[in-house]
């Protein structure tokens, strides 16, 4: 690969394990958390109701989708080129 020890695994560890990572959070946040997490999130500020639904959409939806992206165009530049 023309890489050193520590060159490969700065490679494998920011392009694999970082965006793995963010992945599991985004999933057990969107997917995992319940709705008593959200009440607990909103209480002293019931103002943002309607901008906690909003939130957890796009952590549910649009940033594992962005993650996966990421994750491919890393992958693509750090070992396929």
């Amino acid at each position: 690969f023309g890489k050193n020890i520590f060159d490969a695994y700065d490679a494998i560890s920011a392009t694999i394990f970082f965006v793995l990572t963010s992945l599991g959070c985004a999933i057990f946040v969107g997917w995992v958390l319940k709705d008593e997490a959200k009440k607990e999130i909103l209480q002293g500020s019931e103002k943002y109701a309607k901008l906690i639904n909003i939130w957890f959409f796009y952590i549910k939806f649009i940033v594992p989708f962005i993650i996966l992206v990421l994750f491919v165009s890393s992958f693509y530049d750090n070992f396929l080129k």
